[in-house]
């Protein structure tokens, strides 16, 4: 008889961000405001530990940018190519909340079909200050609880 799986056995890696990406997320990030931005992290995974050592921007083509995102399909699509040819593997998307807090919104739960396995928001409430947090799709259909909080490094 086969064993009962349980989420016991079941570990994530560590997620690690380089500073670069990092500083250069936020700031990319700021220099949308009042819109919001988004993009792809890139990098490695492995089985201890994913690295995201890369990122790429992709265009907000929302109707409402101050308060939504929507990639740009081409740019989408050549960032999938990119990543492949340089051996990177996609390991999350970002976007900012220029008037939200860094909680995925209702928008963003029935929204985020990428597939890949973090989901990313930098916050700027209180105004001026920044907020990141990272996020993991929960097995769950229960919209509000889709998401789990995933802890991460800064290298």
């Amino acid at each position: 008889m086969k064993e009962c799986d349980d989420n016991r056995k079941r570990r994530r890696p560590m997620l690690r961000i380089e500073r670069s990406v990092w500083n250069d997320m936020i700031g990319y990030c700021r220099s949308a405001l009042p819109d919001e931005a988004c993009g792809v992290l890139l990098g490695e995974s492995g089985d201890e530990t994913s690295t995201i050592r890369h990122w790429r921007p992709i265009p907000n083509r929302a109707s409402l940018r101050d308060r939504a995102f929507a990639f740009d399909p081409a740019a989408w699509i050549r960032v999938w190519y990119e990543a492949d040819a340089a051996g990177r593997v996609p390991l999350g998307i970002f976007h900012s909340h220029p008037g939200a807090p860094a909680v995925p919104s209702p928008e963003d739960a029935a929204g985020n079909g990428s597939g890949l396995p973090t989901y990313w928001i930098v916050s700027f409430v209180p105004q001026g200050g920044c907020d990141v947090r990272a996020y993991t799709l929960a097995e769950s259909s229960n919209e509000a609880a889709r998401y789990a909080v995933s802890p991460f490094r800064i290298v």
